[in-house]
């Protein structure tokens, strides 16, 4: 999508865009003024509006010719909401590419699946669903390219990373989400009232930094087949939790999205 230039609106252009209720009409309501809608159009406008007299269609043009004067208002239409915000906001008017999304275009099937979730839990604890997502080979595999590197790095000072050590060091990742310090070593301050307990029973400063530091998800001297892929250090573990997570349950039909999108100015090769 090609990149567009702040622009400034005037406050006609935002009542203008404001007026443009797409497939509701019973949202629009101005005062006492009971809106009328095209049925062949996504747009409608409150009656005795300025927005109500506009272009007529071959058919009310043809029929005002055979003598008829009087146009009803949903021979009566106006330009559609998207091209009217497109002329405000100053864009070409976008259209619908069959095959780009998908082949169906305004022709969408019927849902027939059916919601399911694929997980044989033993038990209903966060674990038991973390086992699932983030299964033991792909545990083993990061434990092992851990491993590696560290002996890459320094073949007389082994690493001797475990799967144990894994688990504790990912919990303690996940707990700092909501347990935030300035920095990291205050985790494990000796002061009562900052040292966090949960972390310094299970793993001592020093080792966890060490983890952190040699933690890694591919070889880094293996021969990679697409040179261009900037994700290439993470791809087997996205590909995995990619799989584990679209196998854990079918959906259902409706989705709502969670977080919305955040305003980005700058620039990604991605």
């Amino acid at each position: 999508m090609a990149s567009r230039g702040r622009m400034q609106l005037s406050e006609e252009d935002i009542l203008e865009l404001t007026y443009m209720d797409i497939g509701d009409a019973g949202t629009f309501d101005e005062g006492n003024v009971e809106p009328w809608c095209d049925g062949d159009l996504d747009v409608c406008y409150p009656s005795g509006s300025e927005d109500e007299t506009s272009k007529e269609t071959p058919d009310a043009m043809s029929t005002s010719g055979a003598g008829d004067s009087t146009t009803s208002p949903g021979a009566t239409i106006y330009q559609s909401a998207s091209q009217r915000a497109s002329k405000i906001l100053g864009q070409e008017t976008m259209t619908w590419i069959e095959g780009k999304d998908n082949s169906h275009a305004c022709n969408i099937p019927k849902f027939i699946g059916e919601q399911h979730v694929n997980l044989a839990l033993s038990g209903t604890e966060p674990l038991d669903i973390f086992g699932h997502l983030f299964p033991d080979s792909l545990m083993e595999g990061i434990v092992f390219q851990t491993n590696l590197y560290a002996l890459q790095q320094d073949i007389s000072n082994p690493l001797n990373f475990t799967k144990g050590e894994l688990m504790v060091f990912l919990g303690i990742n996940i707990v700092m989400t909501y347990i935030c310090y300035p920095r990291v070593r205050m985790y494990w301050s000796s002061q009562p009232g900052l040292r966090c307990n949960f972390f310094a029973d299970k793993m001592s400063v020093n080792r966890f930094e060490k983890i952190r530091r040699y933690l890694h998800f591919t070889d880094n001297n293996a021969v990679r087949d697409d040179g261009n892929d900037k994700l290439w250090k993470i791809r087997p573990v996205l590909e995995r939790l990619r799989e584990t997570f679209r196998n854990a349950m079918d959906p259902e039909e409706c989705h709502s999205v969670d977080e919305m999108m955040i305003p980005f100015t700058g620039r990604r090769s991605l």
